[in-house]
């Protein structure tokens, strides 16, 4: 048999039809230097035991299962240690294949010796464009987003934020017709966009360097883990690549509701401050609580939002 290279590694947590929908689509693609491990990630949807009959026959699937929820690192970190193969790709179940981009975005990352990680273009379901990754935190870059200054036109073109916005992004929208995390839409897709890190609905790295760099850190639960692992990856001096002519749809937002994605993402950040930049942990501290009141109020309050109210809510529980 032909040595494994590509491991795809895919996790379900209470997501079955989508991850069954994101597997039916990427099947026609593989190979047999091509493995796709599914990590039941302690679900209580019937997935393991459906998909696992489903696919009885597909061959170079293998599904395995944690009984505890281990987050989105450390399920990765589990699947990653069972697999075979040279490269990993980090693939969310709520994305659909349209074409064979694994081997184009394998070619790319294996021909340049100056690049450690790549991504892809990710689309909606209507084909237009999501923001994908952005640049690292730091204290302004922290206050700028969450007293909405990188929001300002011109302000936005000089940055390079957390969250970098799309060529349609418009301030207006934002406050007064409501926005999502991927509604923010680039313009067009450049060819090769360089990145601080990149989004993990479509992480691809070799396995010498996922496992150099420690895996992802199992003490961030769900958001902001990519970023932090991207931060360690780019110590080393290499890049990080948006591969532009090549795409994915990617659903966004499946398997958790807008609650534990900001939250999430709030608690991802301070880990990242406490870890790596710990005497900022006070001031960026500070700063979320601030910009979590002002969201609180322009959302949750004057827009009525009971979804954002939560979401804010628990923030400010969290950093009192």
């Amino acid at each position: 048999m032909p040595e494994v290279d590509l491991s795809i590694i895919i996790l379900n947590y209470n997501t079955k039809n989508t991850t069954i929908d994101c597997l039916k689509s990427l099947i026609p693609f593989l190979d047999p230097t091509i493995e796709c491990l599914v990590l039941d990630n302690g679900s209580s949807d019937g997935f393991y035991n459906h998909a696992k009959k489903l696919f009885a026959n597909t061959k170079n699937i293998t599904f395995i299962r944690s009984v505890k929820n281990l987050g989105f690192g450390g399920g990765n970190n589990l699947a990653a240690r069972k697999s075979k193969g040279n490269y990993f790709l980090f693939l969310n179940s709520d994305t659909l294949m349209q074409k064979n981009i694994f081997s184009q975005t394998l070619d790319h990352l294996k021909s340049h010796p100056d690049t450690i990680a790549v991504s892809c273009s990710l689309r909606n379901p209507d084909n237009t464009l999501q923001v994908n990754g952005g640049y690292f935190p730091t204290v302004p870059r922290v206050l700028f987003w969450q007293t909405f200054i990188d929001d300002l036109p011109i302000i936005s073109s000089i940055l390079k934020s957390i969250h970098p916005h799309g060529g349609n992004f418009n301030l207006v929208n934002k406050f007064f017709k409501g926005f999502s995390l991927y509604s923010d839409k680039p313009s067009h897709a450049s060819p090769l966009q360089e990145r601080d890190w990149l989004t993990g609905a479509y992480l691809m790295i070799s396995k010498l360097d996922f496992l150099k760099a420690g895996g992802f850190d199992p003490d961030i639960f769900m958001y902001a883990e990519e970023m932090e692992l991207c931060f360690r990856l780019k110590k080393t001096g290499r890049k990080l690549f948006i591969l532009g002519d090549f795409s994915i749809i990617h659903l966004g937002g499946v398997s958790s509701g807008p609650t534990l994605a900001i939250s999430g993402e709030v608690k991802g950040m301070l880990h990242f401050f406490k870890k790596h930049h710990p005497s900022s942990l006070g001031v960026v501290k500070m700063i979320f609580f601030i910009g979590s009141l002002l969201r609180l109020l322009i959302f949750g309050i004057i827009k009525n939002d009971a979804k954002a109210r939560d979401a804010y809510k628990q923030i400010l529980f969290d950093l009192t």
